[in-house]
C-alpha cells in the first residue's frame, strides 16, 4: 500500500483520459454498472467535399478558470487559438488528431498560445492534447463544420447542471454517518472525523484562501486515492465508498473520490457538494452521444461563484485486481473547469451536501 503525498505541482501521466463511474443511490445502498477507462478513443471525423469558409465571427469558451491553469479557446472560421496559463509545468508539445490541420505552440513557464488552422474540408470533432514537461496532459475537444471551427450548443446542459445547484438539498446526518463510518458507532465516527480534520489541516498548511485550499484538496484526493478495481469487481460495496475504508486503503470509485473531497473541505469550513448525474468517457460527448453512466463529482462555493471538480477524473492512480497499486499521477482539467466546456461529459441529477461535522457538534 502506497504512502500519502502532497503533490507540489502533480506527478505526471501519460494517458490521455481517465473515467470513472459507479452507482451510490441516496440511502447509501450501492448497485454498480460502473465502468473505468484509461485509453482513450478519439471521435471519428467524416470528410465532406464542401470548402471550409471563414465567417467573421468569433466565438470564445472558458476551459479553466483556474488562475494558476486558466485557458481559453478563441474560434475563428479555420482557425482555432487556445492560450493560457501553463499551470505548475511548461508544454513539452501538442498533437492534433485526426490529421488535416497544421499547428504552431508557443509556450515558456508562464504561459502558452497555440494556433490550429484546418487544411482539409472536414465536419466532426479535432482532439488537441497539451502533454507539459511533468507528464499530465490536457485534452481538448474542438468542433468542425465545413464552414470551419465552431461552438457547440450546450446551454441545456449547462442549464440543466446549474439547476441542479440551485435545488441541492441536505442529506440527513444518519445517511451521512453511513459516508464516515459503514455502520460505525459514534466513537468510531468521531475518530474517523478527527483523522479528517488532521489530514484536510495537514493539505491545507500554509494555505490562505478557500480558493487554494480546495485546489490542494482536490490535487491531493486525486494523487492519493487509487481506482479501486477489486471492489469494482464485486459491485462496489458500499463500504468501498466510506472515508475510514479510504484512510485504510487509499482506495474507493467515484463516489468515495467525491465522498473525501467534500469532507476535507468541510474541514476547512468550505461547502462542497457532492453531485450525482450521468458522464461520457472515451472522447464521448453529449453532443452526439447519449449512452451515458452513472457518475459522482462535487462542486464547492467560494465567494459566491461555483466551482466544479472532478478529482476521479483528475487521477491517474489505479489500484489493479492483482493488488497492485499504480500511481500514474494526476491532471488539472477537471477543475474549476468553464461550465459551458464541463457540460460536454458531465450532466448532473442531483446534489447534496454532508454536514460530516454535526455528528461532533
Amino acid at each position: 500500500m502506497p504512502s500519502f503525498v502532497f503533490p507540489d505541482s502533480g506527478s505526471g501521466s501519460s494517458r490521455y483520459s481517465s473515467s470513472t463511474q459507479s452507482v451510490s443511490k441516496p440511502d447509501n445502498t450501492t448497485a454498480s454498472t460502473e465502468t473505468k477507462s484509461d485509453t482513450y478513443e478519439p471521435a471519428s471525423v467524416v470528410e465532406t467535399s464542401e470548402p471550409i469558409s471563414a465567417p467573421s465571427e468569433v466565438s470564445s469558451l472558458t476551459l479553466s478558470h483556474d488562475p494558476i491553469n486558466e485557458k481559453t479557446v478563441e474560434l475563428r472560421g479555420n482557425t482555432a487559438i487556445i492560450s493560457g496559463k501553463t499551470a505548475d509545468s511548461p508544454i513539452d508539445h501538442m498533437s492534433v488528431f485526426p490529421r488535416g490541420a497544421e499547428f504552431d505552440l508557443n509556450s515558456d513557464k508562464d504561459g502558452f498560445s497555440a494556433e490550429i488552422v484546418l487544411t482539409e474540408p472536414q465536419s466532426g470533432y479535432l482532439t488537441v492534447t497539451l502533454v507539459y514537461e511533468d507528464g499530465h496532459n490536457d485534452e481538448i475537444m474542438l468542433e468542425v463544420t465545413q464552414h470551419g471551427f465552431e461552438l457547440w450548443d450546450l446551454s441545456d446542459i449547462a442549464e440543466n447542471n446549474r439547476k441542479a445547484v440551485e435545488n441541492a438539498i441536505e442529506q440527513p446526518q444518519n445517511q451521512v454517518a453511513e459516508y464516515i463510518v459503514k455502520g460505525g458507532k459514534p466513537d468510531e465516527i468521531r475518530k474517523v472525523l478527527e483523522e479528517i480534520q488532521a489530514l484536510s489541516d495537514e493539505i491545507c498548511a500554509g494555505l490562505n484562501s478557500d480558493y487554494d485550499k480546495l485546489r490542494a484538496i482536490s490535487r491531493w484526493v486525486s494523487a492519493n486515492i487509487y481506482y479501486d478495481y477489486p471492489a469494482y469487481d464485486k459491485g462496489v460495496p458500499a463500504e468501498t465508498l466510506s472515508l475510514k475504508y479510504m484512510l485504510d486503503k487509499h482506495s474507493s470509485v467515484c463516489g468515495g473520490y467525491s465522498n473525501m473531497t467534500s469532507a476535507l473541505c468541510a474541514a476547512q469550513g468550505i461547502k462542497c457538494w457532492n453531485v450525482h448525474g450521468a458522464a461520457l468517457n472515451g472522447g464521448r460527448m453529449f453532443v452526439t452521444d447519449n449512452d451515458s453512466e452513472y457518475h459522482e463529482w462535487n462542486f464547492a462555493e467560494i465567494d459566491g461563484r461555483v466551482i466544479w471538480v472532478d478529482s476521479g477524473w483528475n487521477s491517474y492512480c489505479y489500484l489493479r485486481r492483482d493488488g497492485v497499486y499504480e500511481n500514474g499521477g494526476i491532471c488539472y482539467r477537471y477543475f474549476d473547469i468553464g461550465e459551458e466546456y464541463f457540460a460536454l461529459n458531465h450532466k448532473a441529477s442531483y446534489a447534496e451536501y454532508r454536514d460530516y461535522f454535526a455528528i461532533l457538534r
